[in-house]
């Protein structure tokens, strides 16, 4: 006898496990259903796959962000090479009224004249070099100072005489009595007056012992009347 229709349809919908006592089963009624994820755009309802249109124009660029703080500064690099040496100036120790001598050497025993060689010149030509060991004065008063220094191996009696022309300066001389290995030291300063126009300058040295190290500097300027 043919399934009636409720029996047909519990078989075409139902069915048992194998094992006995088991509950019936319900198979799959629909096909399976493919389940989308949500899509980006808020405005697609949930399960559709929104259809693109075509891109939009650019936006405006945005305003330019604040400058971020300064960053610490770096190590110091090494140092460069010296650059070349320029070229040299022009002198400048030129002076009115005024001339300087610096000389350096040594003395035998007995007198010797002072070499006098001028290191600062008088561009006024009141004072000029006469010779190796004298200088020439014009008439009127210098400011003179001289000073001496050496060194005594042996020690003994040393003295520095000025003169002015032939005429020796007295006042003007210093002596000294030095030790063995003992450092002399003769000097004056004062005012010289000079009455005869180109009146030479000089200076004599006496030594009983030589002398090593012997340094010797004047310096002379003319006063104003």
């Amino acid at each position: 006898m043919p399934d009636t229709i409720p029996e047909a349809f519990f078989k075409a919908n139902y069915s048992c496990r194998p094992d006995a006592g088991a509950e019936p089963v319900q198979p799959a009624l629909f096909p399976p259903v493919q389940i989308l994820s949500p899509s980006a755009d808020p405005s697609v309802p949930y399960g559709f796959s929104p259809i693109h249109g075509p891109t939009g124009p650019q936006g405006p660029t945005g305003p330019q962000g604040p400058v971020g703080p300064r960053g610490p500064a770096g190590p110091i690099g090494p140092r460069g090479a010296t650059g070349a040496t320029g070229p040299a100036g022009a002198s400048g120790r030129y002076l009115a009224d005024f001339c300087a001598c610096s000389y350096s050497g040594a003395a035998g025993t007995g007198e010797t004249p002072i070499p006098l060689p001028i290191s600062i010149p008088d561009i006024s030509s009141n004072i000029q070099s006469a010779s190796e060991t004298a200088w020439d004065l014009r008439v009127g008063y210098y400011w003179a100072c001289w000073h001496l220094t050496a060194l005594s191996p042996d020690g003994g009696n040393f003295k520095l005489s000025p003169f002015l022309g032939r005429d020796l300066l007295g006042q003007c001389t210093d002596s000294c009595l030095a030790a063995p290995a003992q450092p002399i030291r003769l000097f004056w300063s004062g005012i010289l007056p000079v009455s005869g126009d180109h009146t030479p300058l000089s200076f004599l040295l006496y030594a009983s012992s030589p002398l090593s190290d012997l340094s010797f500097t004047l310096s002379i300027e003319k006063l104003p009347r």
